[in-house]
């Protein structure tokens, strides 16, 4: 059964694209005719017919096909591109240009899934880098510090002032608000965020700062906006490079170089007893 043969550019430079057209016409035909083998079932009638040439130039197309070619670049088979088999002739060079393609397409998908990848990671990175709170887009987190809470918590009073009577329509009408500009984390809220580690001065800018984000957000229930300063707080501050993290690392590279030097020392003194007993 005939399949799906691919066409390479470098039958371009091929010594039987220098034939008549005839030539060409049949080889192209025959390649479009094998079968996964190489296998091109046909007689010289039936092919001449589907090569659109008259039998001669099949037949003589045919012989130059089957007899050395000296000019030919592939060295195989002295040239020769057909042989004769039961019921019509196989391309002797077709499981070489079959594999060549299946490795370009293989190559080719892998590139094309290395790429997907590459993407998948980049947006993954960018995602760790921002913090999602659930109810609009991700912001970089900055570093909390006391002093920057202190700051944001000023900014915000300003801004709080001017939205508290759309917000008391709002929630007269709908039932939901703006994110409320005295928006605090119940005492068990805090006390639960407070055992995961996150230190009070924390807490205190990470709130600040989101409400500030929302203040001007679209209107949410109560419950809404509390899930999400839960959230934000928590994913926050892990996200926050931890300065004791860092300096536990530090202390263990230095017992580990400790006990390098420790160990090349008692070697030291293993080998200098040695060599007095063995002088002794």
């Amino acid at each position: 059964m005939a399949g799906y043969t691919k066409l390479f550019g470098s039958i371009l430079d091929s010594t039987v694209w220098a034939t008549p057209s005839a030539v060409r016409c049949v080889w192209i035909t025959m390649l479009a005719m094998s079968d996964r083998d190489g296998i091109v079932e046909a007689s010289v009638p039936g092919l001449a017919k589907r090569s659109g040439v008259d039998r001669g130039d099949c037949e003589r197309a045919l012989a130059l096909f089957l007899a050395p070619d000296p000019d030919s670049r592939s060295r195989e088979f002295e040239g020769r591109r057909i042989r004769p088999v039961d019921g019509g002739w196989q391309l002797l060079n077709y499981e070489k240009y079959r594999d060549k393609s299946s490795l370009d397409e293989r190559k080719s998908k892998d590139a094309a899934r290395q790429k997907r990848k590459r993407d998948r990671d980049a947006a993954s990175r960018d995602a760790s880098r921002s913090v999602t709170t659930g109810h609009g887009p991700s912001q970089i987190v900055p570093a909390v510090t006391p002093s920057a809470a202190a700051a944001t918590s000023t900014s915000f009073s300003k801004a709080a002032a001017a939205a508290s009577q759309t917000d008391e329509a709002a929630a007269a009408t709908t039932g939901k608000i703006r994110c409320p500009p005295d928006l605090e984390l119940t005492p068990d809220e805090r006390g639960n965020i407070e055992m995961q580690g996150v230190p009070s001065h924390a807490i205190d800018s990470i709130t600040a700062r989101y409400r500030i984000q929302w203040l001007s957000g679209d209107a949410r229930s109560l419950a809404q906006w509390r899930r999400g300063l839960v959230k934000t707080v928590l994913g926050d501050w892990r996200k926050e490079p931890k300065p004791e993290a860092q300096d536990e690392k530090a202390a263990l590279a230095a017992d580990h170089l400790r006990h390098k030097r420790e160990r090349e020392e008692r070697r030291k003194r293993e080998a200098e007893a040695a060599e007095q007993g063995a002088a002794k």
